[in-house]
């Protein structure tokens, strides 16, 4: 049965190469004319991966002590899967298929872990390769040439950012402080490059607490200084790209003003009218996956809510955002006693809270598996390696 595990992750892991590959060329909806055709694909590979995730979670969950938030991740699932039944319709295996993912890959991990199939240091090391290689799939999108080939008109706000930015918490997990230092660099440049506010905003956040704490929570000395050192880096870095750009870092930040954060207080708003409109029962089991998008709630623009609460509320009913706030609150919970109990995982978790609660307010991770996977795959380890 180990073999049989270890085999399986090894696929797992050839299958995320494509994931994310797949993931980043799906994301050019607008331009792209074989978006479709990348959609499809990516469909396929989340299906396999699921199917591996599920054959190896029943194989080894055999026996296994359930903690507090393994319950209510289950519980996530259960619940979905009966909104999914009653709100998706035609789509349902399809909707299915991106809905489970973050979740059974949380209790993929956490089983892996528990049953010692894994090491730290082995999982460690294949994270910071796939954020290399999603940092050099962002490099390829970035190039003129690139751009031409894509058919991409701008770089505005390059979303394929947060493929990389998601692997933060595993690099700081990094051992080898040259390694993790240099990629926090190469990281720092391509998240100004991007010109994602909501990515700006959490990296340059982890950045100012990794000079204020260590890995297990205990204080740094001379944090003051080391504070200033990291605002010096940050501005260092955000003039150098902004010149590089001919000052159009400078220009989007500005435009946070006028356009309300990228229209995501109308967004809000708009979402929150079709909230208040609907039925009792759209109320309580929402009105099904993607139908925010589907809905083109704002001026007829396939938009998402730009907020997870909302999403969550309007696809998927009270119930469900009732589930989603008490799985935020064990989180943070899981943070204080890592910090507690000075855990050398405390800054990693810290870092993907830091991430999960930027996205989860002003853009989207539950939505999109391809960003959460990466989280719930640590919060899995952390649970199984922290857990009594």
């Amino acid at each position: 049965m180990w073999n049989f595990c270890k085999l399986s992750f090894n696929l797992i892991l050839l299958l995320y190469f494509a994931f994310i590959y797949l993931g980043l060329f799906s994301m050019q909806s607008e331009f792209n004319s074989n978006n479709e055709l990348f959609r499809f694909l990516l469909s396929l590979v989340i299906v396999q991966i699921n199917i591996i995730m599920l054959l190896n979670i029943l194989l080894l969950q055999r026996s296994m002590r359930l903690t507090c938030l393994n319950l209510f991740v289950i519980a996530w699932i259960c619940a979905i899967f009966i909104c999914i039944i009653l709100t998706s319709g035609a789509r349902f295996l399809k909707d299915l298929n991106y809905v489970l993912l973050w979740p059974l890959t949380y209790c993929y991990s956490f089983l892996l872990f528990k049953r010692g199939i894994l090491s730290t240091s082995k999982v460690v090391g294949i994270m910071t390769v796939l954020c290399v290689y999603s940092m050099i799939l962002f490099g390829v999108f970035f190039t003129d040439k690139a751009n031409e080939n894509l058919g991409i008109i701008s770089i505005e706000g390059m979303n394929q950012i947060f493929y990389a930015l998601l692997f933060i918490p595993w690099i700081y997990l990094n051992e080898k402080k040259e390694v993790q230092n240099v990629i926090l660099f190469i990281l720092l440049i391509i998240v100004f490059v991007s010109m994602k506010r909501s990515a700006l905003m959490s990296f340059s956040v982890i950045y100012l607490f990794s000079f204020l704490f260590n890995r297990n929570g205990s204080k740094c000395p001379k944090f003051l200084l080391r504070i200033s050192l990291a605002f010096v880096v940050l501005l260092a870095a955000y003039l150098f790209v902004d010149s590089y750009l001919d000052g159009g870092v400078t220009e989007r930040l500005e435009r946070v003003e006028d356009d309300g954060g990228s229209g995501r207080t109308d967004i809000w708003m708009a979402v929150w009218h079709n909230i208040l409109n609907s039925s009792v029962s759209e109320i309580l089991i929402g009105h099904g996956h993607n139908t925010v998008i589907m809905s083109k709630t704002l001026s007829g623009v396939p938009l998402s809510a730009h907020n997870d609460f909302l999403e969550i509320l309007y696809d998927y009913g009270f119930f469900l955002f009732l589930l989603f706030i008490v799985f935020s609150f064990l989180l943070w919970k899981k943070l204080f006693f890592l910090y507690k109990n000075r855990s050398p995982y405390f800054f990693s978790y810290l870092s993907s809270l830091v991430l999960f609660f930027t996205m989860t307010n002003l853009s989207h991770l539950i939505l999109y598996p391809s960003y959460i996977v990466f989280l719930s795959f640590l919060w899995g380890m952390v649970e199984a390696k922290t857990s009594v």
